[in-house]
């Protein structure tokens, strides 16, 4: 089994914004996944990004520098598996899920019921844990929880 670990806070700033948004876009042959709730992403890395419509849209600067900037929804990458800062960012990535690109919904209950359903609190430990087996996935969050920072609104 295989577990990837998020950032805690830019994983339920992704989780609100899908909570709050008006539509959600299903991922890819799951009608049901159409609901708020993130999807957990691997093609160039691995990440999780909200389903929320419309997305929650950032300005990326190339890496190089060279390239401009260009539009593209807000991510926030595993551990590891970040290709614009972890030069091992694609063997990592292999060895934690695979080869095959894929893209799973997790429903926002799931990491809510993860949390006690605590709204304002987060892990204390900082991050929030996805572990993996080939045939399902489980959210998984210390039992040791701290309230989000004052820093960091809407959660």
């Amino acid at each position: 089994m295989a577990t990837l670990k998020f950032n805690a806070i830019d994983a339920l700033q992704l989780l609100r914004h899908s909570e709050k948004s008006p539509e959600h876009s299903p991922c890819y042959e799951q009608p049901e996944s159409a609901k708020p709730g993130l999807w957990l992403v691997h093609d160039q890395g691995v990440y999780l990004m909200s389903n929320g419509k419309p997305g929650w849209m950032v300005e990326k600067t190339s890496p190089n520098g060279k390239g401009g900037t260009t539009s593209m929804n807000k991510v926030t990458y595993a551990e590891g598996c970040n290709p614009d800062t972890d030069n091992d960012f694609y063997d990592t990535a292999r060895y934690l899920v695979g080869g095959d690109d894929f893209g799973d919904y997790i429903p926002a209950s799931m990491i809510r019921n993860a949390l006690g359903g605590k709204d304002g609190w987060m892990p204390a430990s900082g991050s929030i844990s996805i572990v993996m087996s080939p045939r399902q996935f489980k959210v998984n969050i210390p039992k040791r929880l701290k309230p989000v920072p004052s820093s960091v609104t809407g959660l």
